[in-house]
């Protein structure tokens, strides 16, 4: 269905590229401390996409724009089910959690590197006044990725390739409400 390829492509095409995968154990959670943040994604030192980043202890929401047509994702590890909302038409579609799409959308907890990678402590930083772990992850036929970790987030809060980087900056700590994590009222479901 049109509304269906659109939005995996909204979803895939915020550029999230960050080369970050876990166990499927820790794919299935969110992070050790509920927050915000904002996210962009530069390639070449221009900015790509971007938008708000919302972490749950079962849910993430990431919100950006493509174009000028808005677009959320939203993962429910709790009933394992992810929302492709398509906000210009007012339609979602809901499917299972696909665990290899989720490093695209930010909601990967628990380790710095995936688990192919050779990945290497480079010592502890600060970045953005937190206390990060400062990591390589060399992912075979990927190339090379050096990530700054935060382990109170469990997550990445800065991932830095080639000629690319995406960050979390603006980090709040704290309690997200539900209403987050559901589908916007007066939506329709599509199939």
């Amino acid at each position: 269905m049109k509304i269906w390829n659109l939005s995996i492509y909204l979803a895939v095409g915020c550029a999230i590229t960050i080369i970050l995968s876990l166990p499927a154990d820790a794919r299935m959670k969110g992070p050790s401390v509920p927050f915000s943040a904002n996210w962009a994604h530069y390639v070449d030192g221009e900015l790509l996409d971007g938008g708000k980043y919302y972490a749950a202890s079962q849910s993430v929401r990431l919100e950006g724009m493509e174009g000028n047509n808005p677009y959320i994702v939203i993962h429910d590890f709790k009933k394992q089910v992810s929302l492709y909302i398509y906000v210009p038409h007012r339609e979602y579609i809901q499917v299972p959690i696909e665990p290899a799409r989720l490093r695209y959308d930010f909601a990967q907890f628990g380790s710095p590197c995936p688990p192919a990678a050779r990945a290497e402590r480079i010592g502890k930083d600060t970045l953005n006044s937190r206390e990060v772990e400062k990591w390589t992850c060399d992912i075979p036929g990927e190339g090379t990725e050096t990530v700054w970790y935060d382990t109170r987030l469990q997550t990445a809060i800065l991932s830095q390739g080639d000629d690319d980087y995406i960050q979390l900056t603006d980090i709040q700590e704290g309690h997200q409400p539900a209403s987050l994590f559901a589908p916007p009222a007066n939506f329709t479901k599509s199939d």
